[in-house]
């Protein structure tokens, strides 16, 4: 149109901006992890490990062993005692000598008996105190040593004293002597039987429990941390 200015020529040096091409991200390759190892350690030993003794034998064979022969025994002593009194009764027999010839058979006898039952007695009080420790059994009978021997000591005291009585307090009298020997014999007997079990098995008590009680004492117990486990061990030494 007349009278109007015409367009700018473009400028030859001018390029216009072209937008900012995005480059396409470069995937990387996966990396491989390496295996985990899984690194496992033993368990901790359960608390109170500590090994106990081996029971003791329970002394029953010495017991069985005890009760034959102290049955033997107690029969020869019947017939010598049936044999003293008969001898009491007959003007010329000697009751003394009478009792000394069957003493020859049941003492040795009943002596044997008296220890084989006192051992066996004593085994029978460490099984009882082994249970007791280590596998938590209460006791089955009383630990009574001081009245065991003493009725044992007090029995034999009334065997002696009664010998001596009859030899020094009846005046020569075989008749009078052989009764009190008769008497103090089946009298100390009531101490010395008894006696002997009740203090064997208490001695076999008492020294089970000071010879492996401290064991029962101690506590092991398993300690875990970061780097490992250990145990803890309480107890009396």
């Amino acid at each position: 149109m007349p009278g109007e200015a015409p367009p700018p020529s473009p400028d030859p040096a001018f390029t216009p901006e072209e937008p900012p091409v995005e480059e396409a991200p470069i995937e990387e390759p996966p990396v491989e992890q390496p295996p985990i190892e899984v690194v496992t350690q033993p368990p901790p030993p359960p608390a109170n490990t500590v090994p106990a003794p081996p029971p003791p034998p329970s002394g029953r064979g010495l017991l069985i062993a005890a009760s034959a022969v102290g049955l033997t025994g107690a029969i020869f002593r019947v017939v010598t005692s049936v044999s003293v009194y008969r001898a009491i009764r007959l003007p010329n027999a000697s009751p003394i000598g009478t009792t000394v010839n069957g003493a020859i058979f049941y003492d040795p006898l009943i002596a044997t008996a008296l220890g084989l039952a006192g051992g066996g007695m004593a085994r029978r009080g460490r099984l009882d105190a082994h249970n007791e420790l280590f596998e938590g059994t209460p006791p089955k009978r009383k630990s009574r040593q001081k009245l065991g021997w003493g009725l044992f000591g007090g029995g034999v005291a009334v065997w002696s004293i009664t010998r001596v009585l009859g030899l020094t307090g009846c005046r020569g009298s075989q008749d009078c002597a052989a009764r009190v020997w008769e008497a103090g014999y089946y009298v100390s007997l009531a101490g010395t039987v008894p006696g002997v079990i009740m203090g064997g098995y208490a001695t076999g008590y008492e020294g089970y429990h000071k010879r492996f009680g401290h064991l029962a004492n101690v506590s092991v117990t398993p300690l875990a941390h970061r780097d490992g486990w250990g145990l803890g061990v309480s107890g009396r030494f």
